[in-house]
């Protein structure tokens, strides 16, 4: 079960918390547009905390570049209850 570690960081203006998944696994979690985004289910779970702050600083980095381009990521959907 997840649970919220101590570890937290700041990164361009947006808070990260680390998750502990199990023993040596952690996830990066933020954020964006009032939506919570965890970072690394798509791909594999970090094996420290750092890594995972590192691993949602990319994501970060990704959804700011989209946004420059145009496209909004993980916006309220206007159908959503």
């Amino acid at each position: 079960m997840a649970y919220r570690e101590e570890m937290t960081a700041r990164y361009k203006g947006i808070t990260i918390w680390v998750e502990k998944i199990s023993e040596h696994e952690y996830d990066g979690v933020f954020k964006w547009n009032e939506r919570v985004i965890k970072t690394d289910p798509a791909y594999e779970y970090s094996a420290t905390p750092l890594e995972a702050i590192e691993s949602a600083k990319g994501v970060i980095d990704i959804l700011i570049e989209l946004r420059r381009g145009g496209i909004n990521v993980a916006e309220e959907d206007e159908d959503e209850g």
